[in-house]
């Protein structure tokens, strides 16, 4: 969580997660978890790289070990289409965080999915890749829009619009 996010200190988001980009472009895990206010419990990101102002990547590895996997189909344990989504959205949602510019801390939600494709299901084991795009944001009415597709070894598994909402923190 960003310094003083709680406090109504001014926060220039670029620079903030820029200090968190490695040698080879990538943010971990335990750094995007400085920069998305998610426990472990619902996080479902491990690392993000290629970030720019209108694009990002990012990846999960599905545990097979998740209670959320083995309990959704027991008989055959995949990746809940909505927590695939989930994991597509906290992408995006550092690509959204980064182009606030400078402003007092934010929570960013999903508010609407206009739409959501699933074309295979996605199994214990597997690393999800997310290429997310930003259509369009306005802080000011605080809304962003993002787009974009879910891979599995370059193959896509899903794809994506949505509609975030970007709110002042309470």
């Amino acid at each position: 969580m960003p310094p003083s996010s709680s406090e109504n200190s001014i926060i220039d988001w670029k620079e903030y997660i820029n200090a968190f980009v490695d040698e080879m472009g990538t943010i971990n895990k335990n750094n995007i978890q400085k920069i998305i206010p998610y426990g472990d419990d619902f996080f479902f990101i491990d690392r993000v790289y290629g970030l720019t102002d209108d694009a990002i990547t990012g990846e999960f590895a599905i545990s097979e070990n998740q209670p959320y996997v083995l309990s959704h189909f027991t008989h055959n344990p995949v990746m809940p289409g909505c927590l695939v989504a989930e994991s597509f959205a906290q992408a995006g949602t550092i690509l959204i965080r980064y182009n606030l510019g400078c402003c007092k801390a934010k929570d960013i939600f999903v508010g609407s999915i206009e739409k959501a494709k699933f074309k295979t299901p996605i199994k214990p084991g597997q690393t999800i890749k997310h290429i997310v795009q930003l259509k369009s944001m306005n802080v000011d009415l605080g809304v962003a829009r993002l787009q974009g597709d879910t891979l599995i070894n370059d193959i896509k598994v899903a794809s994506y619009k949505l509609i975030l909402a970007i709110l002042d923190r309470e």
